[in-house]
């Protein structure tokens, strides 16, 4: 039996007249436009084993290589209630005004919860923390997933988004072509499944474009 993405590639064949095809290049970019649209929300990733502060320690590194994005950054509080505190980015060239709000008169560091963090470079980053860990913290990174198709990766997506994949993939792949009947029904092929892709918005069917951008209109009355 065929894997959704197999079938998503099968439809572009299909739809494009091009049996050889076997990459995955113009899938991938449409489903990235769909996902752009619904803003991601299909590639949410909240991982706990990313990062883990320990007493004293002020720098950790980060692996960001298989991120679409850096969301947000929690850490496990030993005396609010709640469980997870927000921490909060400062960018590089403030961060030090936050660091200084934890030192003593000797200008010794104190120790406490987490509060502030900076992050330099990639894909292998460098998050450093202050104030210092008073002990050992448990910690959470939301993320935007690097997620690419191929046939043993399927889509996050909803699969009543596979077909509109399929049909903007297939226009990809038509407007690279030098025919002008080709460029003409790629055209056709991305506008119908923009068009399919607001039908499936407007749908009752499961979907969380509830964020999804747009501009509202002022009906007449």
């Amino acid at each position: 039996m065929a894997t959704r993405s197999e079938w998503i590639r099968d439809e572009v064949r299909q739809r494009t007249g091009k049996t050889d095809i076997a990459r995955f290049t113009e899938i991938n970019r449409a489903y990235r436009k769909i996902c752009l649209i619904t803003k991601f929300n299909w590639l949410q990733v909240s991982s706990q084993s990313l990062l883990r502060f320990t007493q004293g320690r002020t720098e950790y590194p980060l692996d960001m290589s298989k991120m679409r994005r850096l969301e947000r950054i929690w850490v496990l509080s030993t005396t609010n209630e709640e469980g997870w505190e927000l921490m909060e980015e400062a960018k590089p060239q403030l961060f030090e005004d936050r660091v200084t709000e934890f030192r003593d008169n000797n200008g010794d560091d104190e120790e406490d919860e987490p509060q502030y963090y900076k992050l330099i470079g990639g894909p292998v980053a460098t998050l450093t923390i202050t104030p210092t860990p008073d002990a050992t913290y448990s910690a959470k990174v939301d993320y935007l997933d690097f997620h690419e198709l191929s046939i043993e990766e399927e889509p996050r997506l909803s699969p009543i988004y596979d077909d509109t994949i399929a049909e903007l993939a297939a226009g990809y792949v038509l407007e690279t072509s030098k025919d002008a009947a080709d460029l003409a029904l790629g055209q056709k092929y991305e506008q119908r499944a923009m068009s399919e892709f607001e039908d499936i918005v407007k749908d009752h069917a499961p979907n969380r474009t509830i964020n999804i951008d747009r501009t509202q209109t002022r009906w007449m009355r």
